[in-house]
């Protein structure tokens, strides 16, 4: 992005202008407290629509800045794969904090069938064999099976069957729970 341009969309920006990120880990920070400091929802909502511009054939979405262009996304994932997968569920407990400030059923609905194709790769990340996580890359530590990879990857399912509950998709909810069951154990 030029210097001196705007954004078509709400996005908050993370870093200076010249390295601005949209990481879902950052935003995952910001969105938990936005309701306590700025209460500007629409930038929640503008930056949840920009990183579901750029989910690719697997489900994932961008973890990237694209160059603000979500169109050219999948050239960022040459191997059609982001890198850091656990910024993928990160991501996804942004979505859930903004569900939970600001209760918009109808956006969860608009975007649901977006978030279940992130959901579904994430499943297919968990190993039915140990119940734990297997990424390719991490930021939080280990990728295959670690603590961290592991928890976040449960916690993003106990989110996701709430809003599946709360919209209306029992049987994605179940889906989800016996997931979480097998992960227990």
């Amino acid at each position: 992005m030029a210097r001196g341009k705007t954004l078509p969309l709400s996005v908050w920006m993370v870093w200076s202008q010249e390295r601005s990120l949209r990481l879902g880990g950052d935003f995952y920070h910001t969105s938990r407290i936005i309701g306590a400091s700025t209460g500007l929802f629409d930038h929640s909502t503008g930056t949840l629509d920009f990183l579901l511009n750029s989910q690719i054939n697997n489900g994932q979405l961008s973890i990237h800045r694209n160059r603000y262009d979500p169109s050219i996304a999948s050239a960022f994932a040459p191997f059609g794969s982001y890198f850091l997968d656990d910024y993928q569920p990160l991501g996804l407990l942004s979505f859930y904090q903004h569900m939970r400030h600001t209760n918009d059923v109808k956006y969860a609905q608009k975007t649901w069938n977006q978030l279940e194709e992130q959901l579904n790769w994430l499943l297919g990340k968990i190993s039915a064999t140990d119940g734990l996580g297997h990424f390719g890359s991490a930021f939080l530590g280990g990728a295959d099976a670690g603590s961290a990879v592991s928890c976040v990857t449960v916690e993003t399912l106990y989110v996701a069957a709430e809003v599946a509950t709360v919209i209306g998709k029992k049987t994605v909810t179940a889906k989800f729970r016996k997931c979480i069951g097998r992960c227990n154990q």
